[in-house]
């Protein structure tokens, strides 16, 4: 039982056939049977497993366990090689917890799931990549689905949401929408009994609220209330609405819109929506945590077209792009991603989530991916937009507001776009090298097109590539090399500053901030110490080459 938790079948399947909420409250089974397999796996069921009644606790090993009888102890920071985490576990099963929660970091488990067992304690195994926030949020939603859970709620299937959109609409009494914050469609009730308006209607057809005067306002006044919000229609062909917040843990999921119109609401319709919120939240989570792991099964396929191990009409089908697709490849490295309760592993995961997000907004298509070090996003180009200029804007809004709000900066190397998925390991290649001459120029700007950084590219794949044979005999830059360094003299800075100026000595000494007569009298000096004919093009050329990519290597 090395490394990822692959933990024996048999309590997996306990925890698949085991009754889901039984005996007064949800277990541990319960979790696995909702959260499985992206987020948690079975260490050790008990027989009788406590139900988990309380929260969530965020543990340190080595300090007390907090007394709390019913709740999930999560040992952030924890490996189950750590001494002390065996004591931390029997305390928490003295205290009465119902479940503890640890990662693998590649670490044999068979010692702590025996101390689990001995304590009588549920013991679950979360994958290293798994955000603690994200357990805890899906622990919360878990605990009070299950308290407000009612019969018609209870037959709806996990992610269901046009079911639980039906269910809705009974307990609350009106035609209800399941919607993002933005007011795109998931889900729609459709009882005959409850009428609708030419609104809801134009929200089913097109999956999207359309814009009216004032719904900016209602949809920032719901996304800002915890509580549900009712919207008094003054046009009598628009119906009336009551509206709720979906949350998890603090985080904004979604949104419920119930009309109340034709019938009227029920009585107590408030708290019935308060109720089916807490429901809607569990099935969001749910459904996000599926379409993470759709993500990430693409994002591997992805990887390896980059790295040209399979071809493009294989991975056309397994990423859903046609092999035709006109695409670009961007290069994105990520700095100080620092997360409190997480690894640098899980930084950089989160961040590609979020990438993700940005990209799909651009095409449903687009992906990203890691590999090694950096972030990989290929953006199928849109037919009816020029990509240069856009995609460059696009790639600054990520990067600024990706640091605006979380703190990660983002630099951005744009590659050129390809005719087809055929030159896609290409276009990632010259991506990878605008984002390195990027990181390389020690300027502020995070974005740039290889048409921008083309000659530094050059540069560097002269560097790289070693088809420039400097190391020929009577080469006077190392000469001029080793008298700076033996006499601390600074030839080498002045010629190349005087070259990049193009012999202007006036602007290649105000880089050096020196004058320009010292300039002058330095070249001139240069030429007679190592015999360098500055007025032959070809010497200029090799020379200012040597300096540039020595100034690269």
């Amino acid at each position: 039982m090395k490394t990822a938790p692959r933990e024996p079948a048999d309590q997996y399947d306990q925890a698949m056939q085991s009754p889901r909420g039984s005996g007064g409250g949800i277990t541990a089974a319960d979790l696995v049977a909702i959260a499985a397999p992206l987020q948690l796996y079975p260490g050790w069921l008990p027989a009788e497993p406590r139900p988990i009644t309380g929260d969530c606790v965020i543990h340190d090993v080595g300090d007390p366990v907090p007394d709390h009888p019913g709740g999930v102890l999560l040992l952030v920071g924890a490996r189950p090689s750590d001494e002390g985490i065996g004591d931390t576990i029997a305390q928490a099963g003295g205290h009465g917890y119902a479940c503890v929660v640890v990662k693998a970091r590649t670490d044999d488990l068979r010692a702590v799931i025996a101390i689990a067992e001995a304590a009588g304690v549920a013991l679950m195994v979360a994958p290293d990549e798994t955000s603690w926030r994200d357990l805890d949020k899906l622990v919360s939603a878990v605990v009070d689905a299950q308290s407000t859970a009612t019969p018609a709620y209870a037959e709806v299937r996990p992610g269901d949401l046009f079911a639980l959109a039906n269910a809705i609409a009974y307990s609350v009494g009106g035609a209800t929408s399941i919607e993002d914050h933005n007011g795109r469609m998931f889900a729609y009730s459709n009882l005959p009994h409850q009428k609708i308006d030419e609104i809801r209607l134009h929200s089913i057809t097109e999956r999207q609220t359309p814009v009216r005067e004032g719904d900016a306002e209602n949809y920032l006044r719901v996304r800002n209330s915890e509580k549900p919000l009712h919207f008094q229609s003054d046009n009598p062909i628009h119906a009336s609405r009551l509206a709720m917040s979906v949350r998890a843990g603090g985080e904004l999921l979604g949104m419920i819109w119930v009309l109340d119109w034709d019938p009227p609401l029920r009585k107590g319709a408030v708290q019935a929506l308060e109720d089916a919120a807490t429901v809607t939240a569990l099935h969001l989570l749910q459904i996000r945590q599926q379409e993470n792991g759709r993500r990430w099964n693409r994002g591997e396929v992805l990887a390896q077209l980059l790295a040209g191990r399979i071809g493009p009409a294989a991975a056309a089908a397994l990423v859903g792009l046609p092999a035709a697709t006109p695409t670009t490849v961007l290069a994105i490295s990520a700095e100080s991603a620092e997360y409190a309760d997480e690894t640098p592993e899980l930084g950089l995961a989160r961040t590609i989530n979020m990438i993700n997000l940005y990209c799909e907004a651009w095409h449903p298509r687009a992906l990203a991916t890691a590999m090694d070090d950096r972030i990989y996003a290929v953006m199928p180009a849109h037919r009816s937009t020029p990509r240069g200029r856009t995609l460059l804007r696009f790639a600054r809004e990520v990067s600024d507001t990706v640091r605006r709000t979380t703190g990660v900066t983002l630099r951005i190397g744009i590659g050129p776009t390809t005719d087809d998925l055929e030159g896609l390991a290409d276009s990632r290649r010259l991506a990878d090298m605008t984002l390195t001459a990027l990181l390389n120029s020690g300027g502020e700007e995070l974005v740039a097109s290889i048409e921008a950084m083309r000659s530094r590219v050059v540069l560097d794949e002269l560097a790289a590539g070693g088809t420039l044979n400097l190391a020929l005999p009577g080469d006077p830059l190392e000469a001029i090399r080793e008298h700076d360094r033996d006499r601390n003299t600074t030839y080498a800075e002045s010629l190349l500053a005087y070259l990049d100026a193009f012999g202007d000595t006036s602007r290649g000494a105000k880089t050096l901030n020196i004058h320009e007569n010292t300039l002058r009298y330095r070249i001139r000096r240069l030429q007679e110490l190592f015999d360098l004919d500055l007025d032959d093009p070809d010497v200029r050329l090799v020379a200012w080459l040597q300096l540039r990519l020595a100034d690269r290597s």
